[in-house]
Parts: structure tokens; C-alpha cells; sequence
């Protein structure tokens, strides 16, 4: 199979990527008051992305620290290219 045979086969490849990383979804989602202290906590750089992820997660949202990086980097899925 050829570059063309796997475009025109691309969901098999798996599921489709938002087009926002899991840290804009969930800005879009929580509550306004929430999601104001997500935004205060994020912005602290003395808070690890690991404790963020790992804060995330007891909660109920599985957002790895990965993710959480890119985020706060400005270099997220969610960031217009």
C-alpha cells in the first residue's frame, strides 16, 4: 500500500484527534467558576505539570502532564496554527 492507499483508509488508523487538547476542552466545560481556578492555578509556574496532571485526574479528568505542558506553553492543539 502507497501514501494514497492509507489516506483513503485513514480510519483505520484510529480515532479522530479533537481539534482542542483536553485542557481546552475542559476550560470549555467546567463550570466558570472552576475553571477560573484552573486558569490561576496554571498560570503558576511553581505548580508542576505532573501535580496539575495528577490533580486532574483524582477529579475525574485523565489529562496526562504531557498535555498539561503543552498547555501552558502555548503550544497545544487548541493554539491556531
Amino acid at each position: 500500500m502507497g501514501l494514497l492507499d492509507d489516506l483513503s483508509n485513514v480510519e483505520a488508523f484510529g480515532k479522530a484527534q479533537s481539534l482542542f487538547c483536553g485542557v481546552c476542552t475542559l476550560l470549555g466545560e467546567l463550570p466558570e467558576a472552576e475553571r477560573e481556578a484552573l486558569t490561576t492555578v496554571m498560570a503558576k509556574p511553581k505548580v508542576s505539570h505532573t501535580a496539575l496532571s495528577k490533580l486532574l485526574k483524582e477529579n475525574g479528568y485523565p489529562i496526562s502532564d504531557g498535555v498539561v505542558g503543552r498547555h501552558r506553553r502555548g503550544v497545544c492543539s487548541g493554539v491556531a496554527k
